[in-house]
This record gives structure tokens, C-alpha cells and sequence, in this order.
């Protein structure tokens, strides 16, 4: 079984973190951190739980980043997991998605 998780960073407000966490929360993710940037000067930080993509409505990164990532500054880390037990995941890649901007 795949499973994925999402890491979305660089966004500046506390606003477009919680209108983020809410299309994430859309498509079958939970959230499992926010920081909404207003004390980093690298922006926010919002991390997904790993979750089994039989959970998702979509698990195309593309799908994902159109919904979530409007800002040009705005950038996506997806991350792949094989789940091999019950409980027990191995990363099996890595996919960091910048806007069409940049």
C-alpha cells in the first residue's frame, strides 16, 4: 500500500494557512502541524499526517498543487511511502513542487 504525506511552505499569513489546512483537510489529508509565519522569516509551515492514499480523493501531486499552492511563493514537498505493516512506513521518494513561476 502507498501512502503520502505533504509539507506546504512560504506562505505569510496565518489567513491563507488556515484556507490551505482547509483544502488540505478537503481532500482526506489531517493535519498534523501549522505554523503560519508570521514569526519566520521563511514563511509558514503546514505538515500532513502520512496518509493511506485509499483515504485521498486525489493523490496526484499536480491535482494537489493546483488546489493549494495559488501564491507563486508557495511551494509543495510531497512524500511517498510504502507502507510495509501496520504502523510501519518506508520512504520511498521525495518530490519538492515549486510554482509555475518560479
Amino acid at each position: 500500500m502507498i501512502a503520502l504525506q505533504v509539507y506546504v511552505r512560504n506562505f505569510a499569513t496565518q489567513h491563507r494557512g488556515e484556507r490551505i489546512v482547509a483544502q488540505l483537510e478537503s481532500l482526506g489529508f489531517t493535519v498534523k502541524e501549522c505554523y503560519d509565519g508570521t514569526l519566520d522569516s521563511l514563511g509558514g509551515l503546514i505538515e500532513t499526517h502520512i496518509t493511506s492514499v485509499d483515504e485521498l480523493k486525489t493523490d496526484d501531486p499536480d491535482d494537489i498543487r493546483a488546489l493549494v499552492s495559488s501564491d507563486p511563493e508557495v511551494f509543495l514537498q510531497f512524500r511517498v511511502f510504502s507502507v510495509i505493516h501496520e504502523g510501519e512506513v518506508r520512504l520511498t521518494s521525495k518530490l519538492r513542487i515549486v510554482s509555475d513561476d518560479q
